[in-house]
């Protein structure tokens, strides 16, 4: 039996609902909460741009002059696009001040504070992290150090001076150094 809360006066508290009282000092959050903080992240990925990414991905895939193995395609195409995400979110981190300026950009996640900038940085560095390790072990190390080297360029070169048509040949040239196994 659950006691309900009460005052020092011994008066009961009325609480609206058990499922917001916090267990364990941890609030019990709300499959809302949750899918809009997914949401947030997914939208630091530049998910349009991500698009384009995997379709060029795809595109070097079927130009590739040797086959790879069902398995190893699909992990190379998830990395890759997880690897362009990983660049996009590092990019509005490192854009966030620059992005609550301009009319354009000011409605982003980070501007918003609906993700912070330290949980932006971290969620990048993670999915760079994993995606270029995943890559590393799918395919070989040449395909991983391109990926890794185009999230580089793409948050520490792109800021405002590249148009990401140059990032999209770069992950693109990914696909031919995964089609070349060791």
């Amino acid at each position: 039996m659950i006691a309900k809360p009460t005052t020092k006066a011994g008066a009961t508290v009325s609480s609206p609902s058990l499922a917001n009282d916090p267990v364990d000092g941890v609030p019990d959050a709300s499959i809302a909460t949750i899918l809009g903080k997914l949401g947030a992240y997914f939208a630091l990925t530049k998910p349009r741009v991500m698009s384009l990414v995997v379709f060029t991905a795809v595109v070097g895939l079927l130009l590739a002059p040797s086959r790879l193995d069902p398995v190893v395609k699909l992990i190379a195409i998830l990395s890759i696009a997880l690897g362009a995400g990983a660049a996009g979110a590092l990019n509005m981190w490192y854009d966030a001040d620059v992005d609550a300026l301009m009319s354009r950009t000011a409605a982003r996640r980070i501007p918003r504070g609906r993700v912070s900038p330290r949980e932006a940085l971290a969620f990048g560095l993670t999915a760079a992290a994993v995606s270029v390790i995943a890559l590393a072990l799918a395919t070989n190390l040449a395909a991983a150090g391109l990926l890794a080297f185009t999230i580089f360029f793409y948050v520490a070169v792109k800021c405002e001076q590249r148009p990401p048509i140059v990032c999209l040949r770069s992950l693109s040239a990914t696909w031919f150094f995964c089609s070349l196994r060791y």
